[in-house]
């Protein structure tokens, strides 16, 4: 269990996969889960570079997930080059 305060998600630099819109989600300890943050990479098609959100308040937890809203090009996969948890 961490105490889990963002992410960071890198995409690929073609568009296939890109999610422009965004939902976080982190795991609580009891299995459940909570979403800490929802919004939209902006200019993520012109400017693939890496994607910082941090939460509001730190959460502990045990996952994090990245659930996309809507892709930039609809009919593919959400597809990442890295993905990181900021803990602490």
């Amino acid at each position: 269990v961490q105490l889990v305060r963002g992410a960071i998600f890198v995409p690929y630099e073609f568009h296939h996969g890109l999610p422009d819109k965004y939902r976080y989600e982190v795991c609580l300890e009891d299995g459940s889960w909570v979403e800490v943050s929802c919004g939209e990479f902006s200019n993520i098609r012109a400017n693939p570079i890496p994607q910082v959100t941090e939460w509001t308040s730190p959460v502990r937890g045990t996952a994090v997930r990245l659930i996309a809203e809507h892709l930039v090009e609809p009919h593919y996969q959400v597809l990442c080059r890295e993905f990181g948890v900021l803990v602490g």
